[in-house]
């Protein structure tokens, strides 16, 4: 199963979750809405792959039951596969600061990354920052734990999106839907999501045109 499931990893749980919670965590194919779960959530059984040198949004929800709160995010990855999160790099995302709405950050897994199925943990704190991956038994907010799967990019090198144009038709549609986009190099994935964000339809293509 990979490091995720088959290492033993430290335990971090906040003290209370019933007023504030971690409400949605999208990345990649990964799209989990959930609830309160008493300060910690084991979603290994969600998971979506990684490209190593790809750089992938991460957008996390904050959830409450009346009054908002102040939280902080960050992201950890155990990408060195040694049942910690304590190698330098490790926390791989950092909001920076509170936000009481969704807020959508970056995720680069970077070159030198073996290959294979990882944790990631996502912490959110009321009013401060996690100062580990084991951050454990603080006042408000919660933990949840996640599967990655590390994978090589088609050439092992990887830059920033390309500046992506064009016209995409008819708009409303029906059964087809016509892309036609400039600044096209390469292959390029296009996802159709649903109103929840989940994705209904994918397709790679090698050019600008395309139906889907």
């Amino acid at each position: 199963c990979g490091a995720c499931l088959d290492q033993t990893y430290c335990v971090s749980v906040s003290d209370n979750a019933s007023e504030e919670w971690i409400a949605g965590v999208q990345l990649g194919t990964l799209n989990n809405v959930s609830g309160s779960d008493d300060g910690y959530g084991d979603y290994t059984g969600n998971s979506t792959d990684l490209t190593i040198n790809v750089t992938t949004p991460i957008t996390l929800t904050p959830g409450f039951a009346g009054s908002t709160f102040d939280e902080w995010f960050t992201v950890w990855m155990d990408l060195d596969q040694d049942g910690a999160f304590t190698t330098t790099g490790e926390k791989v995302y950092d909001a920076g600061g509170t936000t009481t709405t969704a807020i959508t950050g970056n995720i680069t897994v970077p070159v030198g990354t073996p290959t294979g199925i990882t944790r990631m943990r996502v912490i959110m704190v009321y009013d401060a920052v996690a100062t580990s991956g084991c951050e454990d038994a603080y006042d408000y907010g919660e933990t949840e734990d996640y599967c990655v799967n590390i994978v090589e990019g088609g050439s092992g090198i990887a830059g920033p999106a390309p500046t992506i144009s064009g016209s995409v038709f008819p708009d409303p549609a029906d059964r087809d839907v016509f892309f036609d986009l400039i600044g096209v190099s390469g292959p390029l994935t296009i996802e159709l999501l649903d109103n929840t964000g989940r994705v209904a339809a994918r397709k790679t293509v090698e050019h600008g045109r395309a139906t889907l």
